[in-house]
């Protein structure tokens, strides 16, 4: 029953606004808490024997535990009162950001121990965002080509003239459907494996072959979130899905079990004449921002002043979720009058609401994660397609947090903790099973 309830809401959270709203918010925090209790309940009755498979969950699970932990402990401590005063500059928002954040590790937990269960369900994960990485994009497209002004019932707020799909903003939706495309990338690259390799002969046959193949649909599914990914306009989001596609495509192409390196395969060919076509349909509106935009000088902007703010407290920090808070008192005079809640860097609003210390323990711990999860997976003789393309999606989030705050969208933010908790729990199993 946990498992259901814990993937409806996976697909209905980025309903209007992709979550980001104080309702959805609160609501998100009280279900995954509910079925982490549900959960650790029912591991109390049943105890997990200390198998080798659950002993080799420590080298993965622990970076991202410890680091986690910490940013939620000191979190907490920064709101705390001391002597009358706080760390935090606004308390309430730094206890709501860091339970957020202790929301995100029980929903990794949580899917960690669903697929170690059942390593079928990384599959079954991975089919889930497929479709609704398409349901959504349809959506979008729909919208976009209508001319509509609205996402549901709700009027939009910025970025009238680009594909948001039921998101804030485009870079939030290009985010969204570049783990989408991922996951449909991996799909089908996991349909490939399943079938015989084809026989030699003429590039057109091969390629009649795939498109009628069963992977078609899966095809077509890429095609349109790429399509919408483009029409988003977000430069940060299209390189971030190429980042993703590109990872998957270099390390997991000598990894099908049927033999075939994707280089050599009509998959490569079909892939690339895609993206190019895509590109050349609908790219106008990347394209355009490539060559026209301001707004990596608004970015630049925001991010000297935060270095700046960094540089005036670098240890304690502001407190976690107060950027809105102190970047008045150092933003420039032409920037009075325009509001910035978010850093539009992932990296620099942890920084310098924690302070350099607590975010270097918790980077650290994500990039050991993520230098084991790649580690273990190469060593693999089977079940990669899968862990690969964990790994290419969380990359997905790990480029656009450079210039954006996918992090700070709770509809991203579950789905990051679900596909790195469910390619942790694969990689355990898989490396025991091998």
């Amino acid at each position: 029953m946990t498992k259901y309830v814990f993937f409806a809401l996976m697909v209905l959270l980025p309903l209007p606004f992709g979550g980001a709203r104080p309702a959805w918010v609160a609501a998100v925090m009280c279900l995954v808490g509910l079925m982490g209790v549900v959960t650790s309940l029912r591991l109390l009755r049943r105890p997990v024997v200390a198998s080798p498979t659950h002993l080799g969950a420590g080298p993965l699970l622990m970076p991202v535990l410890i680091g986690t932990s910490v940013l939620f402990i000191w979190g907490l401590f920064q709101q705390l009162s001391l002597s009358g005063t706080t760390l935090s500059i606004n308390p309430p928002a730094s206890l709501l950001t860091a339970s957020q954040f202790l929301c995100y590790l029980v929903a990794t937990l949580l899917v960690f121990y669903m697929v170690l269960e059942n390593r079928i369900r990384m599959r079954s994960l991975f089919y889930l965002i497929s479709y609704m990485a398409t349901a959504y994009a349809c959506y979008g497209l729909v919208e976009f080509f209508s001319q509509g002004e609205l996402a549901f019932w709700f009027d939009k707020s910025i970025n009238t003239d680009a594909l948001n799909s039921t998101f804030v903003n485009r870079n939030n939706f290009s985010t969204f459907a570049g783990i989408g495309a991922v996951a449909t990338f991996a799909v089908i690259q996991h349909k490939a494996s399943m079938e015989p390799t084809e026989q030699k002969g003429r590039w057109s046959a091969h390629v009649f072959f795939w498109l009628a193949s069963s992977r078609g649909i899966y095809i077509l599914c890429f095609i349109l979130i790429m399509t919408a990914t483009l029409l988003t306009g977000s430069r940060g989001g299209f390189l971030s899905a190429l980042v993703g596609i590109g990872f998957f495509a270099l390390f997991g192409r000598a990894h099908q079990s049927n033999g075939q390196s994707f280089r050599r395969s009509p998959q490569a060919l079909v892939t690339a004449g895609a993206i190019l076509l895509l590109f050349w349909l609908s790219g106008d509106q990347v394209l355009s921002r490539f060559l026209g935009s301001t707004a990596s000088h608004h970015r630049l902007d925001i991010f000297l002043p935060t270095i700046t703010a960094i540089g005036d407290n670098p240890i304690l920090g502001y407190g976690l979720g107060t950027f809105s808070d102190f970047f008045p008192s150092f933003r420039s005079f032409d920037q009075a009058g325009v509001f910035y809640n978010r850093t539009h860097n992932d990296y620099l609003e942890v920084a310098v609401t924690t302070g350099l210390p607590v975010a270097f323990v918790f980077f650290a711990g994500l990039g050991l994660m993520m230098y084991r999860m790649i580690k273990t997976t190469m060593t693999l003789q089977r079940g990669r397609t899968f862990a690969f393309g964990g790994i290419s999606a969380i990359f997905v989030v790990a480029t656009h947090s450079m210039a954006d705050f996918p992090m700070q969208i709770p509809a991203i933010a579950l789905l990051f903790s679900s596909i790195a908790g469910a390619t942790m729990a694969t990689l355990t199993k898989s490396s025991w099973a091998n």
